[in-house]
């Protein structure tokens, strides 16, 4: 799930403890719950614990995962490009990139395309081949 930021109707004082400013600090309404976690090195049930606490303060909402994703085309040109780059070992690359990133295939986020297509630039030994795969994918990216 993704949350953000909400202004709460009955605004009042309302106790908090330093993972739960931290968390909020965090929220954006882009990044997911395990995102947070690895970013904050909160582990997932305090998260929770603390989201619930201030989702009923009605500190954070949920946002609706009104995140835009990239298109098939881009994952289309991905894994070709990836392919070109090193092979048939590009999907495997795609995928392992995309599992420490904590995404999917069928749901990247378009903010974060270049963190990923720099993630698996780094995965490219041949610094030729590199260059390629970046220029093209660069043109790509959704802004």
């Amino acid at each position: 799930m993704i949350f953000k930021k909400a202004i709460p109707v009955n605004a009042g004082t309302f106790p908090m403890t330093g993972d739960m400013i931290r968390i909020l600090s965090a929220l954006d309404g882009l990044k997911n719950i395990s995102e947070i976690s690895r970013e904050l090195g909160i582990n997932l049930p305090t998260l929770r614990s603390a989201l619930t606490k201030l989702l009923e303060s009605g500190l954070v909402e949920a946002a609706d995962g009104q995140v835009s994703l990239v298109d098939k085309t881009f994952i289309e040109s991905l894994r070709r490009q990836m392919v070109i780059a090193v092979g048939p070992m590009g999907d495997l690359l795609i995928e392992d990139v995309l599992g420490r990133m904590s995404l999917s295939l069928s749901r990247i986020p378009v903010h974060r395309a270049a963190e990923l297509v720099g993630h698996l630039a780094r995965e490219i030994p041949d610094e030729a081949n590199r260059d390629v795969f970046q220029k093209s994918m660069n043109k790509l990216i959704p802004r």
